[in-house]
């Protein structure tokens, strides 16, 4: 493996060195004396300046404990004050200028630092290095590296691995690769350097480099993984949702002792929840000793994204009991505030809605829409407004599910004159906007005003998506609207012009076709459907079966309920409300067509087929 070779030149002015190249190199790098430079002056922190380099070492020794304390502005004060400084000094304080993030100034430094004629060290090196990728400037970096290729310095495993980062940060991953290619065989015995390359690949989601890396570190060159590089391979495999390699870093972060209560359980919770394994999420969650406020999040979060929204609240209120040692946050929230909304458990609401108000959290945008979306659901709609108008700053979201939670409670109206305002103040629209504007125009009667309205919002959405077309979700919602306006040969045309088409699609003109008097196409439909080996769903077979009792077709009827048993019984478990709806369906299919015995069977087996 040799030395990156990367055809970059420092420039000859600029960010990092405002001399000629020529002029920088030739230069000594030892400190410059100043003229008006004392031999014994009393200087603050009982430190006194001489020419000797024992001061500058006790100078260097106060700055370095300034910096690391946080103490940046009296540390910027002390190096301005020293009259002998060194590399270290330069690397101190430009340390602590890209610990607080101030980029900026740390390339400003690095100016002043060669106009005295000053080199960077290998600590002062990884700090500007982690500045350029924290200013998103690779020209920076491939700068500073390119002279740390020219200076001769050789290969420092500090610097490879913040060429590392840097260069994974801002996108330029094979670039990264490379410079972990060219490090010495001595340097591939470093922990950080490996850690480094891997969470690279993380980052750019290339879960299957990472699992190859991984296994090289610890098969190959015998490195000891570390909690950082456990937690980067728990998040590849919470992300690639793989179940078998998590389970297997899991047993080696136990054997090897390297399991931390906080950060590592965390991120095992995590990664159990999202791979559906609740089980093991919870009982990883009980085993966590001192249990953070990350703790609580990560799994009331995880069983409300699976489903378990009771289980949710109850461990939201566990966390409550635990009093003023650990307070829920916004994240906390929203998670509960979603289970609750799931729920018909209102009461509980109002309770965590007047938690906010007292934790002064009500006014943060993402709660406030989810008690918008919670009042809306349990058609409390006075109350989602009231916390809409006093939102102080409304997004997308906000305006969206305000214009939904009208609709759910089918005040059209409102959802018009609210959609007026949003375009009249500038607000940006999207499909969800154009979804709920639809779906309360199809709910309205169907006169002519309603329907020249909708086509005026159809002309607008086509305005606002010259450049990446308009998506199938608001296709669906334009088709849906017209079909249910009467507006059949409108929704037939734009049914037949959609290049992309979904299952809701079919249902939705399927549908349209069977509301508007025209059974028989609704069931051509159908058909052409079934001909493409299109999938059908518990609506699919909901449409079809009322076209076949608008039809008062007996015969045809029968055939479509046993094509809905065979593909029912062949798509696994369904739920339940799904089941009802086709068995209503068939129901009132058999009841048009005159088979009231055929109808009264099934009242005696609601729920089946």
């Amino acid at each position: 493996m040799g030395t990156v070779a990367l055809s970059v030149v420092v420039p000859s002015s600029g960010i990092i060195n405002q001399l000629p190249a020529k002029h920088y190199l030739q230069k000594p790098f030892s400190a410059i004396q100043k003229s008006n430079f004392g031999t014994s002056v009393d200087e603050p922190n009982g430190i006194r300046s001489s020419h000797s380099p024992v001061n500058t070492f006790k100078y260097n020794s106060v700055l370095s404990s300034l910096v690391k304390n946080g103490k940046l502005e009296e540390a910027h004060g002390l190096f301005d004050e020293m009259h002998q400084r060194n590399e270290v000094s330069w690397a101190t304080i430009i340390s602590g200028y890209t610990r607080s993030g101030d980029y900026l100034k740390v390339l400003d430094l690095l100016d002043e630092m060669w106009k005295e004629g000053f080199r960077p060290n290998e600590f002062a090196m990884g700090s500007l290095i982690k500045a350029s990728s924290g200013l998103k400037d690779v020209c920076v970096g491939q700068q500073l590296h390119g002279w740390w290729i020219r200076s001769g310095y050789g290969i420092d495993v500090y610097v490879e691995t913040s060429l590392v980062k840097m260069y994974a940060n801002v996108g330029c991953l094979s670039d990264a690769q490379r410079v972990f290619d060219g490090v010495s065989v001595s340097c591939l015995k470093d922990g950080p350097l490996w850690n480094s390359i891997i969470g690279a690949y993380v980052l750019h989601e290339c879960w299957n480099e990472a699992f190859e890396l991984f296994c090289c570190m610890v098969a190959t060159v015998s490195v000891a993984p570390t909690k950082f590089t456990y937690a980067s391979m728990i998040s590849a495999c919470t992300n690639a949702r793989e179940e078998r390699y998590g389970k297997i870093i899991h047993g080696m972060v136990i054997k090897y002792g390297e399991f931390d209560d906080t950060m590592m359980g965390n991120s095992l919770v995590t990664f159990y929840a999202k791979c559906g394994m609740l089980q093991d999420a919870n009982r990883v969650f009980e085993s966590i000793r001192t249990k953070s406020v990350v703790s609580w999040n990560s799994i009331i979060a995880g069983n409300e994204q699976n489903g378990e929204e009771e289980a949710a609240i109850d461990l939201f209120r566990r966390m409550i009991e635990l009093g003023h040692s650990l307070q829920p946050n916004r994240i906390t929230f929203l998670s509960v505030l979603s289970s609750v909304s799931k729920l018909s458990a209102l009461t509980l609401g109002k309770k965590i809605h007047a938690r906010l108000i007292k934790s002064f959290l009500e006014p943060e945008t993402s709660i406030s829409n989810s008690l918008i979306t919670m009042y809306s659901k349990y058609k409390e709609v006075g109350k989602a407004s009231l916390v809409f108008e006093k939102l102080p700053f409304k997004d997308m979201v906000t305006w969206n599910s305000m214009i939904t939670g009208f609709d759910q409670n089918e005040l059209p109206e409102k959802c018009l004159e609210l959609f007026k305002k949003m375009l009249s103040l500038g607000i940006k629209t999207d499909d969800h906007t154009y979804t709920a504007i639809l779906a309360a125009l199809s709910s309205l009667p169907s006169e002519f005003r309603y329907v020249k309205l909708g086509k005026e919002i159809h002309g607008y959405i086509l305005r606002r998506a010259v450049l990446n077309g308009v998506t199938t979700f608001t296709s669906n919602a334009i088709l849906s609207m017209y079909a249910k306006s009467t507006q059949i040969e409108n929704a037939e045309k734009l049914f037949n012009g959609m290049s992309e088409k979904d299952n809701y699609s079919w249902n939705a003109m399927m549908d349209g076709y069977s509301i508007n008097g025209r059974p028989e196409d609704s069931i051509k439909i159908f058909l052409d459907k079934h001909e493409k080996n299109l999938p059908f769903d518990y609506l699919t077979f909901s449409i079809v079966l009322t076209a076949c009792g608008r039809l008062v077709s007996f015969n045809l009827g029968k055939q479509f309920h046993a094509l809905t048993v065979k593909n029912i019984d062949g798509c696994g478990k369904i739920h339940p409300s799904h089941l009802l709806s086709v068995n209503n369906s068939l129901i009132s299919m058999y009841s048009k067509c005159g088979s009231i015995s055929d109808a009264a069977l099934l009242m005696c087996f609601r729920g089946q087929l």
